[in-house]
């Protein structure tokens, strides 16, 4: 008896959907959640790993010159506008420094997660493409492949609903 309680816990743990703040993660932040990557900068030359859980974000970035940066804080999501929006906040950097909070916009298709980035403290941008400043600019995603089961959605779970 005491097997079959612990078996059916551990199904219900694999098959049910992600659960924030006592409430299911769905819509497009359901299927962000994982392991993604990018390489960004003028010459595509800086790798970046990003980790999603919940609405908690870590960033892994390795410059051409061998520095290792990590950061991390939340993302907020909002499916209601198009393109659809995004904010990077609650970031900090090295020694727990506080970095400013950064608007964007958003697709995702498939293992494509793209965002194009406002910049530090710029305005959301309305279109893909680059603009002027720090971080303002265009990076595609590439979902790990250890991560593409992750990103299935539960049976019978609405993708479609906006989580904000």
């Amino acid at each position: 008896m005491r097997t079959t309680i612990t078996s059916i816990t551990i199904i219900l743990g694999l098959t049910s959907p992600a659960v924030l703040g006592g409430e299911a993660i769905r819509g497009d932040l359901a299927q962000l959640q994982g392991r993604w990557s990018a390489t960004t900068g003028a010459k595509k030359q800086v790798q970046v790993v990003m980790t999603i859980q919940g609405r908690d974000v870590s960033v892994a970035i390795k410059t051409p010159t061998g520095t290792d940066i990590q950061v991390t804080g939340e993302l907020k999501l909002d499916e209601s506008t198009s393109p659809r929006s995004l904010d990077w906040t609650k970031f900090t950097g090295p020694d727990e420094q506080p970095l400013p909070e950064v608007a964007a916009v958003y697709k995702v298709e498939g293992d494509t997660f793209t965002v194009c980035n406002g910049g530090f403290l710029g305005k959301r941008p309305r279109e893909f493409k680059p603009g002027d400043g720090v971080f303002a600019d265009v990076v595609v995603f590439r979902r790990l492949p250890s991560d593409k089961a992750a990103a299935t959605p539960a049976p019978g779970e609405n993708s479609s609903i906006a989580t904000r």
